[in-house]
């Protein structure tokens, strides 16, 4: 999840240490990280050095160390000199076998700020030249140039609804145009300080680079320049991410691609080019970037955008767009040949390549309850299944509901490839280990950061399949809040540390990752000479010698410089030779395939023959990247049909790429052996059949004729690759036989942009008696309401009054009818603002009245309380009698007795019926047995008599069964009709319940004499307001005083005068939780489990658990909080979170006399001494007087109080409070206790319930309450 705004790290798992090292599909890959093997050696004297380097823990065998040396003086000529540690090449009986995956390390990796006394203000991504030369980008813009729509949820339709940077801007221009906004909202204030709040402000800060150098060489960073700046139009995002290539620091800020180019080496770029324009036109959350800048081993520069937005014009002006989703992107270095490389993710921070040109990433989740981070395998066009619209939606969310998140799993969608497995929270840094870095153990590893926790993981994977599966993830390092990650030449991992959390302060460092015992091993050092020399002299090094390098950087590097010379017959010599080392085969096609789309490699001279000699390589990866290579090229499309031969090897991933290359190439005939696979497949390897649809969307002409094909798998191939053409056709296969092929067809048609020619036909199989799936039966309602005519509405009421449909669909074809009129502004299936225009409530009301006795007598509470919504909204006349009774049916649910009074004031106002009914709930009701426990008892404790039986006194006439049970919510809404009704009688009842209603009513009553505006309401609201002042107002209901005052003091001078006075008293606690004591009591615990679960800037669920599901671990577990922690405690929390950061959570930097820096997280802390508890999870003791810099401790936690109005934190702290010994306080199934509310406002029990005495102090009166009886009007959890 990335977490609310900016970036995070990765996933991070259990405690060995290491990540998991792509195991690929492919064997003889990993070189030995100690370089112990010779790829000329024999067999007995290799098997002799490794036992001898095994034994002795060395890296090299005497005869490596003699070659070395030999090497060192004589140049050369073959592509695996001794001196290159390199691969063997894999054995035709060993293709099949398994790779081991070593054992991972049993020590921590070490931290060293490398930044040491320098200050890199906020940093966010790092890359390093082959120098040493680091580069770091700044934010200053995030949420205060580059806003949060969380702290404008206003906004929101409008900015779903943008789709390109122009929109964006002029809706800037017009929302925040002068003299419309009047305070700051949220991070957005007078920036520029011109005296106006607008659009202007959004311009003041600017995203910078810097460049760090170590000049005397100390391993220690001293000297910082900025390296450029000026990037600060109203649409520009955060500097997110960083790539050093070739001479040119490329630089992601959204809406651009940048490059930049320091010519005279004086660490400020000279000049600056835009590569590519046209991401990021949702405002979405802060954090949702353009970031992940990696070079592809193919050469084209890869980058991430979050869920922004992708809309680009080509330099060769093509139109690409991906309105609302996540993407990985690539184009040449100088922009040619721009392209969504992937799509469907919704915020993968970094992404990198293994050794064999696999692409992974850790997508951060979306905050959902129960809902985790992804590791994704990221393949050509794959689509993830995220849309930015699922963000907002509230119930049914196609995202959790259909489980487009998780892992493979049955019913799951099929238009997807899901992630390989769930990440950790917080994924931001991600790099893989280019293979001489850190030491030998480490070869083969992913690592990633999680920013929120400080943490470091490292992970491996192993192939399954055309996929992969994990096989090792561990913690290896905590502490440093890192976020982007990048490697140095020497071999050390270099993160940016932006210290201080999500708050923008100025302050940041930069810190190195290291494993001391690889630190000065021959590897690395050979390593770090080549690559800071590189290949450019000709009369140096053999680029060729370097193919099969046992480091990435230098294998790349080698490669470019053999294509910068054009020398691509050589590269068909080492691709076409066996004895080579497999990854030097693997880059010389790499850098064919350079050459193909360079245009610089003859189809038929030098393809063809390429492709004749390798379709039966004995290494199959080599096959494997042979199909790649070539499929990438559309060039290649009249050679293509060779490739066909690799459509039927026995490795799945050969096949995997061989369908990939056929379908991008449209070779025809491969089109019967695709069907023989996907029938084959069956649906079982998911990655498999992205690459068959992609084959089928290529090769095939005529997708519908496949509608009566016998394979299941081929009809849902096609319906897939429809999707992808959004061809009207897709619309046959919605009469399937087979529920899944017929659901896809109807997702295709719905989603995303919808084919909106084949909506009526997905609309009319409501008309159908077969029971569909509740996917696609949600689609087809939605499709009538998006229609929205007199015909659609009646499928929708015929499908509600369905017996044996589905009661969830029931209640969502009554709620859409509720709708039909005034369609929300986003669409209640996908979240996409439509802009449906309004329909005739005339033409509705003509086709829902025949059914009007159909409606009433509906006995599904749900569906009953609905179904006198829609009497309401369409104003269908129903007898008062009758709707007099629904009103006073005690067996009902409160919110449908509450729609049935609604009922009856709306169509009979003023009726003897309607007073009737209010002078019985409001006058007639009769307290509940609890309710005369509890004022009777406080009658009596008051006299001092202590406990009575004596019943207090009720009205002089019996209530009814009806009356004795109705619920303070139907009462309220009741007194609330009275006052339209009327409001003089409304007054005196109001002023009568504040002194003997419930907590609830009481609330409700002061905001109601607020809404009145009279003489007499205004009195009773002084003498309210003078309690306060004089330190009598209950707790329970002061917050509710203030409202009310506050809402009447413009008007009324007296309560305006006591306002200022009693806010005056409290002006020195301005800041602290002294100006929050208001929020203390009174709240709905169910309305802040809503809050802590769903708010949309809060965002609580980002960093805590409230149970054991839902949330993340990046915070502290608040299970049992309320009973560990007094309520002041809570609110001082949320108000001012660094006041009471929970121990093992503050992270501080300490810096001594003798200049040594540590970073960790404070265990314990005393007058005299400091205890952190280091990266590498050992605990370090510093004495005070040895400290000269200690920073504050850190938490990532805003204050809530500039995100939640002072209501909503009394509810929060409501649930807070109520969350003890790990239950929910909001739980069913426990017992109730009756209370009652003091004078102080505390509570006490009323009754010796649960085994409480009466008189004993309880924590929250409405912790156990019902979602009906708490008046919750949002009480249900959605999904």
């Amino acid at each position: 999840m990335l977490r609310p705004g900016v970036l995070f790290l990765l996933i991070t798992v259990s405690l060995p240490l290491a990540f998991v090292t792509l195991t690929a599909p492919v064997q003889g890959a990993q070189t030995s990280a100690s370089s112990k093997k010779k790829s000329t050696a024999a067999a007995s004297s290799k098997s002799k050095a490794e036992t001898s380097a095994k034994a002795k823990g060395k890296g090299k065998t005497s005869d490596a160390t003699d070659a070395k040396k030999k090497a060192e003086t004589t140049p050369a000529p073959t592509p695996a000199p001794a001196a290159v540690p390199v691969a063997p090449p894999v054995l035709p009986d060993e293709e099949d076998k398994p790779v081991p995956v070593p054992p991972l390390p049993n020590q921590k990796l070490q931290l060293h700020k490398w930044s040491g006394a320098l200050n890199v203000p906020d940093p966010v991504a790092v890359t390093v030249d082959p120098q040493g030369r680091v580069y770091v980008t700044q934010t200053t813009r995030r949420k205060v140039g580059d806003l949060d729509i969380r702290e404008h949820t206003d906004w929101i339709p409008n900015d779903v609804a943008l789709e390109s940077i122009e929109q964006k801007q002029a809706f800037y221009h017009d929302v925040l145009a002068p003299g419309k906004t009047l305070r700051p909202r949220g991070s957005l204030k007078d920036h520029n300080k011109d005296g106006s709040i607008d659009w202007k402000d959004l311009t003041v800060h600017t995203e910078r680079i810097y460049r760090l150098v170590d000049t005397d060489k100390d391993g220690t960073a001293d000297k910082i320049t900025l390296f450029a700046d000026g990037f600060n139009t109203e649409v520009t995002g955060i500097a997110a991410g960083i790539l050093y290539h070739d001479g040119w620091v490329y630089c992601t800020i959204a809406p651009d691609l940048w490059r930049l180019r320091d010519t005279n080496d004086d660490g400020v770029a000279d000049e600056r080019e835009v590569v590519a324009h046209g991401f990021g036109h949702h405002i979405a959350y802060a954090g949702h970037d353009m970031h992940g800048l990696t070079l592809g081993p193919d050469g084209r520069i890869y980058w991430t955008i979050g869920d922004k937005g992708v809309n680009v014009t080509t330099k060769d002006g093509r139109h690409v767009a991906k309105p609302h989703e996540g993407c990985v992107l690539r184009c040449e270095p100088d922009g040619r040949n721009f392209e969504i490389f992937a799509h469907g993710l919704r915020n993968v921070q970094e992404i990198a390549f293994d050794q064999y040109g696999n692409l992974f990433g850790v997508d951060n989740d979306a905050d959902k309850t129960g809902e985790k981070e992804r590791f994704v395998y990221i393949t050509e066009g794959s689509d993830s299944g995220w849309r930015c619209t699922y963000q907002y939606m509230k119930g049914w969310i196609p995202w959790m509901d259909e489980g487009l998140w998780k892992p493979r799993h049955a019913g799951q969608p099929e238009y997807i490839t899901p992630p390989l497995a769930q990440g950790h929270d917080g994924p931001a840094g991600f790099v893989f280990n280019p293979g001489t870095a850190l030491a030998a153990p480490w070869q083969g590893a992913f690592f990633g950061n999680q920013f929120p926790s400080g943490k470091m993981n490292v992970f491996r994977v192993a192939s399954a399949g055309a996929s992969f599966t994990v096989t090792q993830d561990a913690t290896v390092n905590s502490g440093v809040m890192g976020i982007g990650m990048s490697w140095g030449p020497e071999g050390k991992l270099y993160l940016a540390d932006w210290m201080g959390g999500y708050p923008l302060d100025e302050l940041g460092a930069i810190w190195t990752v290291d494993d001391p015992t690889g630190t000065d091993s021959t590897e690395r050092q050979e390593t770090l000479t080549r690559l800071r020399e590189g290949f450019s002299n000709p009369d140096a090094v053999e680029p060729l010698a370097y193919l099969g390098h046992a480091d990435q950087r230098v294998r790349l590097a080698a490669q470019f410089e053999i294509v910068k010379r054009l020398e691509f017959s050589r590269l068909v010599e080492v691709a076409k030779n066996p004895n080579q080392p497999r990854l030097a085969r693997i880059h010389a096609l790499w850098g064919l395939g350079q050459g193909m789309r360079n245009g610089n490699v003859s189809q038929e001279q030098t393809v063809a023959p390429l492709i004749t000699a390798l379709v039966e390589d004995k290494d199959l990866e080599v096959r494997a990247q042979l199909a790649k290579v070539v499929g990438d090229i559309y060039a290649n499309r009249d050679i293509g049909h060779l490739l066909l031969p690799l459509l039927k090897d026995r490795s799945p991933r050969v096949r995997f790429h061989a369908a990939m290359a056929l379908g991008k190439l449209q070779i025809r005939q491969a089109l019967p052996e695709v069907l023989t696979q996907l029938t084959l497949n069956a649906d079982k390897d998911v990655y498999l059949r992205h690459a068959l649809v992609t084959a089928l969307y290529g090769c095939s002409t005529d997708l519908e004729a496949l509608a009566t094909h016998e394979s299941r798998s081929v009809r849902l191939a096609a319906v897939l690759a429809l999707r992808r053409r959004a061809h009207e056709t897709v619309a046959t296969f919605l009469a399937d036989k087979d529920d899944a092929v017929a659901t896809e067809a109807a997702r295709a048609i719905h989603d995303d942009e919808s084919i909106m020619a084949k909506l009526p036909e997905l609309a009319a199989t409501l008309d159908s008696k077969r029971v569909f799936p509740d996917a696609f039966t949600r689609r087809a309602l939605n499709a009538n309401f998006r229609i929205g005519d007199a015909a659609g509405a009646e499928r929708v009421v015929g499908y509600a009054l369905r017996e044996d449909a589905s009661p969830a669909l029931r209640n969502e074809a009554l709620t859409l009818l509720t709708l039909w009129v005034t369609p929300p502004p986003l669409d209640r299936a996908d979240g996409r603002a439509y802009k449906l225009e309004a329909r005739d409530e005339h033409a509705i009301a003509e086709v829902l009245r025949p059914h009007l006795d159909q409606l009433l007598a509906l006995k599904e509470p749900e569906l009953r309380t609905l179904a006198i919504q829609i009497l309401i909204t369409y104003n269908l006349p129903v007898d008062a009698p009758i709707a007099a009774a629904a009103v006073m049916e005690a067996s009902a649910p409160a919110e449908t007795r509450i729609g049935a009074l609604q009922l009856l004031a709306t169509q009979h106002g003023g009726s003897e019926e309607l007073r009737k009914t209010l002078t019985a709930l409001v006058e007639g009701k009769a307290p509940t047995p609890d309710k005369d426990k509890a004022e009777a008892q406080s009658k009596e404790k008051e006299k001092g008599k202590g406990k009575s039986k004596t019943q207090p006194k009720t009205q002089t006439q019996a209530p009814s069964p009806a009356l004795a049970q109705t619920p303070e919510t139907l009462r309220i809404a009741a007194l609330e009709i009275l006052a339209r009704e009327k409001p003089d009688v409304a007054i005196e009842l109001a002023g009568k319940l504040l002194g003997s209603g419930s907590t609830l009513e009481k609330q409700k009553c002061l905001a109601l004499l607020a809404e009145l505006k009279m003489d007499a309401a205004d009195a009773v609201l002084t003498k309210e307001m003078e309690q306060l002042v004089a330190g009598k107002c209950p707790p329970s209901r002061q917050l509710d005083v203030l409202e009310a005052v506050q809402a009447r003091a413009a008007d009324v001078a007296a309560l305006k005068e006591k306002l200022d006075a009693f806010e005056a008293a409290r002006a020195g606690a301005v800041g602290t939780v002294g100006a929050y004591l208001e929020c203390l009591e009174g709240g709905s615990s169910v309305e802040g489990k809503d809050i802590a679960l769903e708010h949309l800037a809060a965002n609580c669920t980002a960093c805590h658990r409230f149970d054991s599901k839902e949330g993340s671990t990046v915070g502290p577990l608040l299970s049992g909080i309320g009973a560990q922690k007094d309520r002041t405690y809570l609110l001082e929390s949320l108000v001012n979170p660094v006041a009471q950061i929970a121990p093992g959570y503050g992270m501080v930097s300490l810096t001594l006399n003798d200049g040594k820096s540590y970073a960790g997280v404070v265990v314990k802390e005393d007058a005299e001494t400091v205890e952190l508890k280091l990266a590498d999870g050992s605990v370090k003791k510093v004495d005070v007087a040895e400290i000269t810099v200690k920073t504050p401790p850190i938490s990532v936690m805003p204050p809530m109080s500039a995100m939640l109005t002072k209501r909503q934190l009394r509810d929060l702290v409501a649930y807070l409070s109520g969350l003890k010994s790990g239950g929910s306080s909001s739980g069913s199934g426990s017992k109730k206790v009756a209370v009652k509310e003091t004078e102080t406002g505390e509570h006490e029990v009323a009754d010796d319930g649960d085994g409480k005495k009466p008189g004993e102090k309880v924590e929250e009166v409405s912790a156990k309450k019902p979602a009906a009886e708490s008046g919750s009007a949002s009480g249900k959890k959605k999904g």
